[in-house]
């Protein structure tokens, strides 16, 4: 289709920019029909077809939100964990999360009550928690407010990638929810801090690790067993016992055509067998079994057997890992 007056020069644009080129309400209709424009809000418009990917299209609708309401908002809660790619679950995309600017900032804040079907509006923020120059909270503000969005376990996910990126500390964390005394949910929240470990290596990780801890296991994460064949890590070990707890991903044994791969059963029955000749007990959770709250503690017991109540032999070495390099988050 061509046009008979170009596109709006701005990636995102809104009605009155298209009308100002001489397009009208059925030239609109005609243009997204054509795959040469798509809607992000209500009145505002980005030039190509509609993203496929959920995240890619919550973050022009925050950027059209931010245009339409002239600089008077800050991007929070999911929307700003995905601004600093922290993890976030594509459930929470559906509407963006922004607050309002306090007045002090030179700002005027925002209308209350200003929300709609595809904007979420919040209280006012305080200067402390926005990155200067840029309409957006600081990862660990980010990280409390999407605790305070969508419970604990996606906070637990955010703030163990925001340690392990080295985007925010505990201690900005625990001051962010200082900042935050008397919101709804902020006791719960407050225990934020004491559960991130950013030896975790993506989301699934944490919110399995989150659930062991509820049902009351202590777990220490990323441990190197010693075997007679080598060095193997396991995902958890339940802190003073044998037990090692692993997480399988859903498609840890298939290929990228969805079909079993034998080699990794073999290599990890192999492995397995290796670490329960040292004396641990290997339990594999799925997240199937994570979710599954009533019956997880049962369900690691009963396979763990004797290995929960044996001690954890002596550490065979000290702050190195097996091939001599030093412990990191990534490890």
């Amino acid at each position: 289709m061509e046009l008979s007056h170009p596109l709006p020069p701005d990636p995102i644009f809104c009605t009155a920019q298209a009308y100002a080129l001489g397009w009208c309400r059925r030239t609109l209709a005609e243009a997204k029909a054509a795959g040469l424009c798509h809607s992000v809000l209500r009145g505002w418009y980005a030039h190509g077809p509609l993203p496929d990917a959920p995240a890619a299209q919550h973050l022009e609708t925050v950027a059209a939100t931010h245009l339409a309401y002239e600089g008077r908002l800050v991007t929070s809660g999911v929307s700003a964990c995905l601004f600093h790619d922290l993890p976030v679950d594509d459930r929470d995309l559906d509407r963006v999360l922004v607050t309002r600017r306090t007045s002090d900032d030179g700002i005027p804040p925002c209308a209350h009550g200003t929300s709609s079907t595809r904007v979420l509006i919040r209280a006012s923020c305080q200067p402390d928690d926005v990155i200067p120059g840029v309409p957006v909270l600081r990862p660990a503000a980010a990280v409390v407010e999407y605790a305070l969005q969508s419970g604990l376990p996606a906070g637990v996910a955010a703030g163990d990638a925001a340690l392990r990126s080295g985007v925010a500390k505990t201690a900005d964390i625990t001051a962010a929810i200082g900042r935050r005394a008397g919101r709804t949910g902020i006791r719960r929240v407050s225990m934020l801090p004491g559960l991130l470990d950013p030896l975790a290596e993506n989301g699934g990780e944490s919110k399995a690790r989150l659930a062991l801890v509820q049902v009351g296991f202590d777990v220490e994460s990323q441990v190197w067993v010693e075997t007679p064949t080598g060095w193997y890590r396991a995902d958890w070990r339940v802190r003073g016992t044998d037990t090692l707890i692993e997480l399988d991903g859903v498609g840890k044994y298939l290929d990228e055509h969805d079909q079993l791969v034998t080699a990794r059963v073999r290599r990890d029955r192999t492995r397995d067998r290796a670490l329960e000749a040292t004396g641990h007990g290997v339990v594999h959770l799925t997240m199937d079994d994570i979710n599954a709250r009533d019956t997880l503690r049962p369900l690691v017991v009963q396979h763990a057997g004797d290995a929960l109540r044996r001690p954890t032999p002596a550490p065979l070495f000290g702050r190195t890992r097996p091939n001599g390099q030093e412990w990191s988050a990534a490890s």
